[in-house]
């Protein structure tokens, strides 16, 4: 090949990668600039969980409606707390941080103290009557523990619209 076609196709070339570059700064530069903005690059700072038994009762409850979201009915009681585990986790907290979110504060190792209202399990939120407490401080202490409202509440709970009850 002849030093004046060597250049031809190294010009050439050249001019494929520079459209490239442009056509990539101009389809992907905006959204690049938008990323950066809201810091999607930036490292995020994980920390241990310190809420207190409102901040759970509220954590459960939205794990509870993206569950019901996504499945389109709430899990059934018997294994609640294993099915909204990983909607407990968010990306600020260190690993393991989030099963936190399901031990009431001042109970013993591998003690719970919250229970899931039996009458929610399996229901879409539209057939569950407005009021209803579907997660409350419960006597009873194990893992998933569930049941009758009257029978276990033991302190506040929240209910099907989100609203803390004493």
């Amino acid at each position: 090949m002849s030093s004046r076609n060597r250049k031809r196709v190294l010009l050439f070339a050249a001019g494929i990668a520079a459209g490239t570059l442009v056509y990539g700064a101009i389809r992907f530069g905006p959204d690049l600039m938008t990323a950066m903005r809201l810091g999607v690059f930036e490292k995020t700072e994980k920390h241990a969980y310190t809420g207190d038994s409102m901040a759970n009762l509220k954590a459960q409850y939205t794990a509870l409606m993206l569950y019901q979201d996504s499945e389109g009915q709430f899990p059934i009681a018997s294994g609640w707390m294993d099915a909204i585990s990983r909607s407990l986790n968010t990306q600020d907290l260190k690993e393991g941080e989030a099963e936190k979110k399901l031990h009431r504060p001042g109970l013993g190792a591998g003690e719970f103290g919250y229970a899931m209202n039996s009458i929610a399990s399996g229901k879409y939120k539209g057939d569950v009557q407005a009021g209803t407490l579907l997660v409350f401080e419960s006597s009873e202490v194990g893992r998933n523990a569930n049941g009758d409202v009257s029978k276990l509440k033991s302190g506040p709970g929240i209910s099907l619209e989100g609203t803390v009850v004493k």
